[in-house]
């Protein structure tokens, strides 16, 4: 069977796939159908924690799946309450909201921040400030709060009601924070997408503190470092009254040069 071909001709090429078939792993070992073999570095793009055929993850899933797969929000189940309760008391947040993608908990984080700031400060404070060269997603909303224009074109028109600064500058910030009707900042304390590019640790706490003397909500999109995916948890860093953030899983070493490495992805 040709993969690769049969990928081309029914699947919606959205994605510049590597040419490479990925047909077995173990642990942070992967195989294509050549027989070669590759460290995985990408884990998933971000959510393969555990690396493939973990023993553990597979007994877990295997159990579960004999015994409920899935229920609706409108009952309870434990597996549900045991991991939110698990988030909480790492994390040091009070409650978790469930999505299906980091694009949907952003969404999440900026309905949330424009209905406060409406019942606080009135239905014309809905601005949301992000970063220049950010990622949020790739609903309409959360590609409008992404401060990169090769992602705007061709979906216009996008959300209303979001505007960019530029990273490690507090006045800046605070230029367009005077200029707005605002009701947020929100940024990626590590821009992912963009490059891996860490905010300056000062200006994340100086603009927590702008935050504060201008009563807006600081909303933090950890999902590429939050939950000890970097080491630490960058949030508790910064975080002031109301702060909202997103959260996976963890990456892996860097690979050794005799392992082989991916051709380029085709156009």
């Amino acid at each position: 069977m040709d993969t690769q071909k049969l990928d081309q001709t029914y699947i919606a090429n959205t994605y510049a796939r590597f040419p490479v078939t990925i047909v077995k792993g173990k642990g942070s070992l992967v195989w294509d159908d050549t027989g070669k073999e590759y460290i995985d570095l990408s884990t998933g793009i971000a959510v393969d924690i555990f690396g493939v055929a973990d023993e553990e993850w597979m007994a877990a899933v295997t159990k579960q799946l004999g015994t409920l797969q899935h229920i609706s929000n409108l009952y309870y189940t434990e597996p549900c309450v045991k991991l939110a309760q698990m988030l909480c008391e790492k994390t040091g947040m009070k409650k978790v909201f469930f999505g299906n993608s980091g694009a949907e908990a952003n969404e999440c984080a900026i309905k949330a921040a424009r209905k406060w700031s409406e019942e606080k400060k009135g239905k014309d404070y809905s601005t949301i400030i992000t970063l220049k060269n950010s990622f949020h997603g790739r609903t309409i909303t959360t590609l409008a709060a992404t401060g990169q224009d090769v992602f705007h074109h061709d979906f216009t028109p996008l959300t209303e009601g979001f505007v960019y600064a530029e990273p490690n500058d507090l006045a800046d910030l605070e230029q367009l924070i005077k200029a707005n009707k605002c009701a947020a900042v929100m940024m990626e304390v590590v821009q992912g997408e963009g490059g891996v590019m860490p905010l300056d640790e000062a200006y994340v706490k100086g603009a927590a503190k702008l935050c504060e003397q201008y009563d807006l909500l600081l909303i933090c999109d950890e999902v590429q470092v939050g939950n000890g995916r970097s080491c630490t948890s960058h949030l508790q860093k910064y975080r002031r009254q109301f702060c909202l953030c997103r959260i996976q899983n963890c990456t892996r070493r860097a690979a050794p040069s005799k392992y082989h490495r991916m051709p380029s992805p085709q156009k």
